[in-house]
């Protein structure tokens, strides 16, 4: 989590946020609430998507919700999904 990708993640949600006084909302990933906090955004905790955020951040390793997310960026919210190219080699050949 360096500053260049802390300063990337932050453009990243600067550019999907259709308001600025839009809530921020994040489902796991941790490190990203505080990031946004310092930075000036309404950051709440949604475990999924529920309309109320106009940015929702998640991970990509689940499709729950898939429909109503594509809904939801049809309409102007903003998405974003983080993951990590490796996780599922670490889970199939845990060296």
């Amino acid at each position: 989590n360096g500053p260049k990708f802390q300063q990337f993640v932050l453009n990243a949600v600067e550019w999907l946020t259709p308001d600025p006084e839009s809530w921020v909302g994040i489902k796991t990933l941790n490190f990203l609430g505080g990031l946004l906090k310092r930075a000036g955004y309404r950051v709440k905790i949604v475990p999924s998507y529920n309309g109320s955020v106009g940015v929702f951040c998640c991970d990509a390793y689940d499709d729950e919700q898939a429909e109503e997310l594509v809904e939801f960026v049809r309409r102007g919210g903003g998405l974003l999904i983080a993951g990590q190219h490796d996780f599922q080699l670490r889970h199939i050949y845990p060296w």
